[in-house]
């Protein structure tokens, strides 16, 4: 709803869009949400997603294009015996903080597998490794192999030819 058709005293039904240091903002389905005018005291026992009943617009800024609404008396006073501890978000938070142990727990038993892990791996007997040394022809092979892969190969000379096809 604009801002234009609305006039000071005219009743709505909000929900709590914001509580914040400056007050609690209330949506009444205009194009801004509306600033609550209670006490400080009654404006901390709000929860965003409450719904407020019988809120008169009390002021109406069209140049600045801000709202401000009251409560009647009566729901002043069931706002202020209202109990904050017993919100839905309040009790959102109470199950954030126990996934969050839970999460925690869990990354702590994961830790403390690996590390049995570890030490089950420590005690079993180590295997010896049975490698039989080469035998000496086949390792001046081998250390010639590899001395030909990182020197480029020399060509013979005719007499090198010669002595090598008697």
């Amino acid at each position: 709803t604009p801002l234009e058709e609305l006039q000071e005293g005219d009743v709505f039904e909000g929900t709590v869009t914001n509580v914040s240091v400056y007050g609690v903002f209330v949506d009444l389905g205009a194009v801004r949400d509306a600033r609550l005018n209670v006490p400080k005291a009654i404006g901390r026992k709000f929860r965003i997603g409450d719904v407020v009943q019988d809120c008169v617009i009390d002021k109406l800024d069209l140049e600045q294009g801000r709202m401000s609404v009251a409560l009647p008396e009566e729901a002043l006073e069931a706002a202020a015996a209202k109990d904050s501890k017993a919100t839905p978000k309040a009790s959102a938070k109470a199950k954030a903080k126990v996934q969050v142990k839970a999460k925690a727990e869990a990354k702590t038993q994961v830790k403390a597998k690996a590390k049995a892990q570890v030490k089950a791996k420590a005690k079993a007997p180590a295997v010896a490794s049975l490698r039989v040394a080469p035998d000496a022809p086949a390792q001046n092979r081998l250390s010639q192999r590899s001395r030909s892969l990182s020197q480029p190969k020399r060509r013979a000379t005719p007499l090198e030819e010669l002595q090598q096809g008697d």
